[in-house]
């Protein structure tokens, strides 16, 4: 996958987790399982998105220092099955984390571009 981002730590709940005083998304808003599956069997998600980057493996060292904060389909549907999510906010946030990150990195008209650019179009509606 070339352009699937990279796994961010799941315990990381300082950076807006779910708390005991704000219960996890998958309580509020049973839906949103169904939609990220959905999602992530869209043919771009399953070809460049539902799965870390690899630097290393993809030969980009200099990956991690464009991306700041690498996000995937993958981390968002293993957060949200573990209570990551306090709102659905912070859910949509990390769905356009995956595109933005994804066209930050990958110059206009590549296929990794394009297909987040379709994604995020269709995440946005």
């Amino acid at each position: 996958p070339a352009a699937a981002q990279q796994q961010a730590p799941l315990d990381d709940l300082a950076e807006g987790g779910a708390t005991a005083a704000a219960p996890a998304i998958k309580n509020l808003h049973p839906h949103s399982q169904m939609l990220l599956d959905s999602i992530m069997k869209e043919r771009f998600a399953k070809t460049f998105f539902n799965v870390p980057v690899d630097p290393v493996a993809l030969k980009i060292p200099d990956y991690l220092e464009k991306v700041k904060r690498p996000m995937d389909l993958g981390t968002v549907k293993e957060r949200l099955s573990k209570g990551y999510y306090a709102s659905a906010d912070q859910f949509q946030d990390d769905i356009n984390l995956v595109w933005d990150n994804a066209l930050l990195f990958n110059a206009p008209g590549t296929m990794v571009h394009e297909g987040a650019r379709a994604l995020k179009d269709s995440t946005e509606k």
